[in-house]
């Protein structure tokens, strides 16, 4: 999961952003990974309705994990991720 996760966050910033750059940080903190992607695109990303974002949240809590968004339009995005170690 911990890999997936990664990777579906990274093809949705790709296809929806028009983003220059993306960072990804992961570490274990407590036993558990905390990833955190973020890019300069053009922000307002969102976990309401269908979005990818939905998707990725979910299936984070379907291993007991959470994920946290921040978006401000016009500003950096940052999507963190956190799952219990073993996910």
């Amino acid at each position: 999961m911990n890999t997936r996760a990664h990777q579906y966050q990274e093809a949705h910033t790709d296809r929806h952003s028009a983003v220059q750059q993306t960072t990804v940080t992961a570490r274990i903190e407590g036993g558990k990974l905390c990833l955190v992607v973020t890019d300069d695109g053009r922000g307002g990303a969102g976990v309401d309705g269908s979005s990818g974002l939905t998707g990725i949240r979910g299936r984070v809590a379907a291993h007991d994990g959470f994920l946290h968004l921040t978006s401000p339009l016009c500003r950096l995005t940052t999507a963190g991720v956190v799952l219990p170690g073993g996910s």
